[in-house]
């Protein structure tokens, strides 16, 4: 077996035993976050619980391994991205007390983690227009070249709030891909 292959077979099984895991009470998950040593069974049971507390749905492997490749951060952009604003920067309002009130006035910007510069980017290049499912996306729509010529001239600032590398060799649909995932 290739490298790629074994890999794809361990995340599998991962997956697998993830899902398979006993279904942890409140207790027990706070318990388990507490204990420094945890043996195999009880580290795939405490997984299925976040994704039980993150994800609405059944928990499956396929959830297991996305939520891996970072599927969840994804979906909570899209959410902000295709709803009311104001919840986004209450979201980020929230989120920068708690910090002030956790460091007694001092905020420690790394930890700080804000969504409403990444949605307003997103709205600003007229991301949700492209999101409709019935729209037919082709290069040569005019909010693609839109999309694109801004992303061009404001590459850096995409990369810096965004962390997506926009360049003019790239295709249209590489660049519409690239900042809509």
């Amino acid at each position: 077996m290739e490298l790629e292959q074994v890999r794809d077979l361990n995340k599998q099984t991962e997956a697998i035993a993830v899902v398979n895991a006993p279904d942890l009470t409140p207790t027990e998950y706070q318990k388990l976050q507490n204990q420094r040593v945890k043996t195999t069974s009880e580290r795939v049971a405490e997984r299925k619980h976040q994704l039980q507390q993150r994800y609405p749905i059944p928990i499956t492997p396929e959830i297991k391994i996305r939520d891996d490749d970072g599927w969840y951060p994804k979906l909570r952009l899209h959410y902000y991205l295709t709803y009311d604003p104001q919840i986004v920067r209450n979201r980020d309002l929230k989120e920068w007390n708690g910090h002030l009130e956790r460091g007694h006035g001092k905020v420690a910007l790394q930890d700080v983690k804000l969504l409403t510069a990444q949605v307003e980017l997103l709205r600003g290049l007229g991301i949700p227009g492209l999101l409709d499912p019935n729209r037919e996306v082709r290069p040569t729509d005019p909010d693609v070249q839109r999309l694109v010529s801004l992303c061009v001239t404001c590459s850096r600032d995409i990369k810096d709030i965004l962390n997506v590398t926009v360049s003019a060799k790239m295709t249209p649909m590489q660049i519409v891909g690239s900042i809509s995932t």
